[in-house]
């Protein structure tokens, strides 16, 4: 299992945790520390403001990251709206060279589609696919929602890897069967959302009220955390680690500080086998609204 630096937070504002969108330099920081410990992979898409450019910048300035450095990006969302098919390619084509031209890259080792439902569509599947053979993209895969999507995403044959949330309180990937089928059909897992876009380190007094629902759910894991001599991270982490299907966990962070608590934390070895059974089950039954963000009301932020 490998560790992903995600950049969205590096190119807009994004997430519950408060914390405010580093400047270019700060970005640069985080990216130099990143590659010098250890990390080689960087989640991005053409949607996340000017990560892309801040990606570029620093690949620009270090020849060595940009021969070591393994790109996920994605598609523009809704890349196909109200498209003819016979457009299809190009319009992939146009939108890879646009991204390959932001991050100073000589190609991308993971280009998704970023609009979910496409999923569902196997010639859009199959058009992003062929773009492989022009040697611009390594693998070509999927950003889902729900097991649904992914299901047929892997059943179309055309994916080498599929991003997917999984979580503490989001389980659904797993308990449906989506690990282990993507591990017999060979397509890499990559999991998003490890830290519910920071709902596990926020304060009770400095929940939305819009998640107040969470409370319970909070508390709870805030007691399984200290009984095992954990910080909710910690126990984030080791949760989504000891699920070996999974190929790639993307972490986003804000500030160096949290880059190198991350880098800690995934590289302390801890089996959670029980404590993850426990999870699985405490956490079974939760309302949608605690663990879906499509489903929090931004406005109220």
């Amino acid at each position: 299992m490998k560790l992903c630096l995600g950049t969205v937070q590096l190119g807009m504002k994004y997430g519950i945790a408060g914390d405010p969108q580093p400047n270019v330099e700060e970005a640069m920081h985080m990216l130099e520390y990143a590659f010098a410990n250890g990390i080689t992979g960087l989640d991005t898409a053409s949607s996340y403001g000017n990560s892309e450019e801040v990606i570029g910048l620093f690949l620009q300035k270090n020849s060595a990251a940009q021969k070591q450095v393994q790109i996920f990006t994605k598609t523009p969302a809704h890349c196909f709206h109200r498209q003819e098919v016979k457009n299809y390619t190009n319009i992939l084509k146009n939108s890879l060279q646009a991204s390959l031209k932001k991050l100073h890259a000589p190609y991308i080792d993971s280009y998704l589609f970023h609009t979910a439902d496409y999923a569902y569509d196997y010639e859009k599947l199959y058009t992003l696919y062929q773009l492989k053979e022009s040697g611009d993209v390594v693998h070509c895969g999927i950003s889902v929602y729900t097991p649904e999507e992914a299901l047929s995403a892997i059943n179309s044959g055309f994916i080498d890897c599929i991003q997917v949330p999984f979580n503490l309180f989001d389980h659904r990937f797993y308990t449906s069967g989506i690990f282990s089928l993507a591990k017999e059909k060979n397509i890499a897992v990559y999991c998003r959302s490890v830290y519910l876009q920071g709902l596990f380190v926020k304060k009770e007094q400095t929940l939305p009220s819009f998640l107040k629902v969470a409370q319970p759910y909070l508390k709870i894991l805030q007691r399984i955390s200290a009984e095992n001599g954990m910080l909710p991270l910690e126990l984030a982490m080791h949760f989504v680690k000891n699920f070996k299907e999974i190929d790639t966990v993307l972490v986003g962070i804000n500030t160096l500080q949290q880059l190198k608590e991350n880098l800690t934390i995934f590289k302390t070895e801890i089996i959670l086998s029980e404590i993850a059974k426990e999870i699985l089950s405490v956490f079974a039954q939760l309302p949608e609204i605690v663990y879906l963000p499509a489903l929090w009301h931004r406005e109220s932020l």
